[in-house]
C-alpha cells in the first residue's frame, strides 16, 4: 500500500511538471520564441559550472522551506496564499534577532531560526482566528496578509534601518544593519554564498515527508 502511494505521488509530480513546460511552451511561443531553446538555456543557466549549481541551490533553500510550509496547509485542507509575507515576516524577525551583540553562535544561530518560525506562526494566527471564529475565506485574507508584511518589509527598510551614510553616498544603498558573525550560518563551500541551512531544509522536508504520509 505504501508502494503505492509513492508511485502516485511520483507521478502526480511527473504529471504537474510536465503541465508545466506545456504550458509555460505556450506562452514563449506566443511571444515568438523556440520554447526547446528556452529550456535548455534555462537548464544550463542553472547547472553548468559549479558557480551555477551552488547559485542554484542557494536560491532553492528558500523555496524548499516555503514548500513545506505549503504542503503543511495543503494537507490541512487550507490554502495559504501568503506564504511570501510568511518569508518576509520571519527573514524581518531573524534579521532583526540578527543584530543583537554579544551572543554566542550556538545561541544566536537557534535564536534567529526560531524566532522566525515563531513570528511567522503568530502572523499567521490571524487568517487561523478569522478562519475559525467568522469563517472567512483563508485564500483571500492570506493573499492580503501577504502584500501587506511585504510593503511594511520595504517601508521599515527604507525609513528606519537605512544608514544615513548610505542615503548621502554616491552609490546609495538600502540595506538593514548589519547581521553580527555570531548569526551567520557556516558556508558549505567558499567563495560559494551556500551555507548550511542547506541541511536543515532537507531536514524539515524529510520530516515533512514522513508526517504527512
Amino acid at each position: 500500500m505504501k508502494n503505492k502511494q509513492w508511485v502516485q505521488a511520483l507521478l502526480r509530480l511527473i504529471i504537474a511538471f510536465l503541465i508545466g513546460l506545456i504550458i509555460s511552451g505556450i506562452f514563449i511561443i506566443a511571444v515568438g520564441e523556440n520554447p526547446l531553446v528556452a529550456y535548455r538555456e534555462l537548464f544550463l543557466g542553472a547547472f553548468s559550472g559549479m558557480l551555477n549549481i551552488f547559485t542554484t541551490l542557494r536560491w532553492t533553500v528558500p523555496y524548499i522551506i516555503v514548500g513545506v510550509g505549503a504542503a503543511v496547509s495543503f494537507k490541512a485542507g487550507l490554502f495559504n496564499m501568503g506564504l511570501e509575507g510568511c518569508v518576509y515576516c520571519g527573514a524581518l524577525a531573524a534579521g532583526l534577532l540578527g543584530t543583537i551583540k554579544g551572543l554566542p553562535a550556538v545561541i544566536h544561530v537557534p535564536l534567529c531560526i526560531f524566532g522566525a518560525f515563531a513570528v511567522g506562526a503568530i502572523w499567521m494566527l490571524v487568517p487561523a482566528w478569522l478562519k475559525a471564529k467568522r469563517g472567512v475565506n483563508e485564500v483571500i485574507i492570506t493573499w492580503m496578509q501577504s502584500y501587506a508584511m511585504t510593503l511594511f518589509c520595504s517601508f521599515l527598510v527604507t525609513e528606519y534601518f537605512q544608514r544615513p551614510e548610505d542615503v548621502t553616498s554616491a552609490a546609495q544603498q538600502v540595506r538593514t544593519p548589519m547581521i553580527e558573525e555570531s548569526a551567520k550560518l557556516s558556508v558549505l563551500v567558499e567563495p560559494y554564498k551556500l551555507n548550511t541551512s542547506l541541511y536543515i531544509d532537507c531536514a524539515f522536508a524529510g520530516a515533512s515527508v514522513l508526517y504527512l504520509h
